[in-house]
């Protein structure tokens, strides 16, 4: 039986979002709105202030919907019309999250800083999550952890060889720039990065697991709107690849077409649809094989999984002909997905942002949690706090529930962007 809860009835009566459900297997429905000032709620019930009376609910929480709306601004008899949820701490909220990488050099400092700016979300690193300092403080503070799970992505994968790594059309292993994959049909990668995330849910115990790195080969942080699909690489063709399609679609490549940039012309000319659906039951085998196994182990775990920020016109419909990830698919296994709106860096501004959601929304029925670019990467052109601060108001527009800061070095060295940040989501459900 299918653990999570889907959206129950639809109302609309303001801006903030609100969350939905009988477990921590959340459902959002973004119509369940109301134009009361919800302030800083946790998306799992780790609350810096109580959200409950945002949807209405009782000011404790432990009844939304049984109340009258009490609580801060909360409309007369709103709560009426909101389901009593079972688990009670999950009543409303906004997800303000932040990514890091590095241990910082003074974790109460930094969850001092955490705290003053409404961040309720941490999604960290192995390398961080395993800190006893930063466990014992993000449970102090009621901040929630997402482990961030690179799953394809591996540094020197390119020189692992054709039999392991991500090949393209000639055959070779792809690398761009620090980019590298393995092979996302490889079953020696896929079993060891499950024994790995076992071990960490088995260990670490975090509220939420955010899998990232969860595609085929792409370098999609430098690909800007002209570029021409053609010229975008596609995998992959490795032989371990091509006879899993083999198998998959009921087709062989004839024995004269021997070449590997033979083989893939044959792939992408005779049965190119074939090959888009594969990839993307590549990709969500692979998520539903994550989340099974992650669930068996403690149940309430939350699943989000970070996607590549191309709508379905795109690039040919680049993210499922290229990337693998069928939004649709995915939504039916996450909690959550976390497009990466990365606008300054791939050449787009704030409105992109926005287009990307809805275009995603179109498709998953779940919250949906934009990323967003803190500053510069990559390009030579200096992001303004401007252009933050557009970005950053365009990823919380409906039907978002919810923001990522990455990362937080970058927004933590610039008191600039810092105090942007702060003051957007202190207003949070106020307009």
């Amino acid at each position: 039986m299918d653990p999570r809860v889907r959206p129950a009835s639809r109302m609309r009566s303001g801006d903030a979002p609100c969350w939905v459900g009988t477990s921590k297997r959340l459902a959002y429905n973004p119509a369940m709105e109301t134009s009361s000032s919800m302030g800083l709620g946790a998306v799992l019930g780790l609350a810096l202030v109580n959200a409950a009376s945002a949807c209405g609910g009782s000011g404790s929480g432990a009844e939304a919907g049984a109340g009258s709306g009490a609580g801060s601004g909360a409309g007369s008899g709103a709560g009426a019309d909101i389901p009593t949820l079972d688990w009670n701490p999950v009543t409303g909220g906004t997800m303000i999250g932040v990514k890091i990488y590095d241990e910082p050099d003074d974790y109460g400092l930094t969850f001092a800083r955490w705290t003053e700016m409404g961040v309720n979300t941490v999604f960290a690193s192995e390398q961080v999550a395993s800190a006893k300092a930063y466990r014992d403080l993000a449970k102090q503070h009621g901040i929630a952890t997402f482990l961030i799970l690179p799953i394809y992505y591996e540094y020197g994968a390119a020189k692992s060889g054709p039999g392991a790594c991500a090949v393209g059309t000639d055959g070779e292993c792809l690398k761009l720039d620090w980019v590298e994959f393995m092979s996302p049909s490889g079953q020696a990668h896929r079993e060891a990065r499950l024994a790995w995330i076992r071990g960490l849910v088995e260990n670490l115990q975090p509220e939420g697991l955010s899998i990232d790195f969860i595609r085929f080969f792409g370098f999609w942080e430098q690909i800007y709107p002209d570029t021409d699909p053609a010229n975008i690489p596609n995998s992959c063709f490795s032989a371990t690849s091509v006879a899993a399609f083999e198998q998959y679609a009921g087709v062989q490549v004839p024995e004269e077409v021997a070449k590997p940039a033979d083989v893939s012309a044959w792939i992408l000319t005779e049965h190119a649809d074939a090959f888009t659906e594969w990839k993307c039951d590549t990709i969500t085998n692979m998520i539903e094989a994550i989340a099974d196994m992650a669930r068996s182990l403690d149940p309430d775990l939350l699943i989000n999984v970070h996607l590549v920020p191309w709508r379905r016109g795109d690039f040919g419909n680049g993210i499922k002909r290229i990337m693998g990830q069928d939004v649709e698919a995915i939504g039916k296994i996450a909690d959550f997905i976390s497009p990466m709106t990365y606008s300054f860096m791939v050449k787009q501004n704030a409105d992109w942002v926005r287009s990307v959601m809805e275009d995603m929304g179109a498709q998953a029925d779940i919250p949906i949690v934009p990323s967003v670019q803190v500053s510069t990467t990559y390009l030579p052109d200096e992001m303004t706090i401007e252009q933050f601060e557009h970005a950053t108001q365009a990823a919380l527009r409906k039907p978002s529930g919810g923001v990522v800061f990455y990362n937080w070095p970058k927004l933590d060295e610039d008191q600039g962007r810092y105090d942007a940040a702060k003051k957007i989501v202190e207003k949070i459900g106020s307009d």
